[in-house]
């Protein structure tokens, strides 16, 4: 099978990391829309436009399905992009459902929903959750400055726990979950737990498996074998997020071809 994983940028990576652990005998295609990126600040009207354009790109590739590795654009664009994957009677995977699925086990712990302000001020995010998690105090805080932190300040440790006190130190001592309603979030956990101690972290790329494990027979337990192609599209002289999704993909990088387009 193979699978089409967009996002903007680094965050999509961490999904089609735990993608390609769990279904290593799939070929995945993955595009990287550093030319759009950020996505949060964006109008509805250019998050469909986006989001319409990157699936008619990775139709070029005759993917056979398509995830949405994106926060944002799965709270806004997702109703376009399920109708134009549907002429092609395929299906469009989004975060916001896949969280749906993997919250109501921690239904009555206190929950903190971290996303971009797109994702936060459409709302969807936080009603779903709130129909699995109805005993829950919800929380939800929109991160506007962590997707360009993690894009281009990686190795800026102070700076990334500067950027991280500042969104989450009013919830010290109130959480139990955190939903990382962002795919670039999870790169952050180290900081997240830094503040706010040892809570769960609820984020895509699991989310998206435990929701495809239904669909796909070939889950696997062995986190390290892989025996397809991995391509990964990417604009020219993003010399920097190359090096960020090489390491992010390190186990599999004999596999993983890029492309500069």
């Amino acid at each position: 099978m193979k699978i089409g994983v967009f996002d903007s940028g680094l965050g999509g990576i961490t999904v089609l990391k735990e993608l390609i652990k769990n279904f290593p005998q799939n070929e995945y295609i993955y595009y990287a829309d550093l030319e759009n990126m950020p996505y949060g600040s964006k109008t509805v009207e250019e998050l469909n436009k986006i989001g319409i354009n990157i699936i008619n790109k990775l139709r070029e590739y005759n993917v056979d399905k398509y995830i949405c590795a994106c926060g944002t654009l799965s709270s806004v664009a997702m109703k376009n992009m399920h109708e134009m994957a549907l002429t092609e009677n395929k299906k469009v995977y989004g975060i916001i459902e896949s969280i749906r699925g993997n919250i109501e086990k921690y239904n009555g712990k206190r929950i903190l929903i971290i996303a971009t302000p797109a994702t936060i001020s459409r709302g969807l995010l936080k009603e779903e959750i709130s129909k699995t998690c109805d005993k829950s105090k919800i929380y939800d805080k929109a991160c506007d400055e962590f997707v360009y932190a993690i894009e281009n300040f990686q190795n800026d440790e102070e700076y990334i726990q500067s950027i991280a006190e500042k969104y989450l130190d009013e919830f010290q001592g109130k959480v139990d979950v955190v939903v990382c309603g962002c795919t670039h979030y999870v790169l952050y956990e180290k900081y997240i737990k830094n503040i706010l101690g040892d809570v769960i972290l609820v984020e895509a790329g699991n989310s998206i498996c435990e929701k495809m494990s239904n669909e796909c027979s070939n889950r696997s337990k062995d986190s390290c074998t892989c025996n397809k192609k991995i391509s990964i599209i990417y604009p020219k002289d993003s010399i920097k997020f190359k090096d960020n999704a090489s390491k992010i993909l390190v186990d599999y990088i004999e596999n993983i071809n890029f492309i500069d387009k």
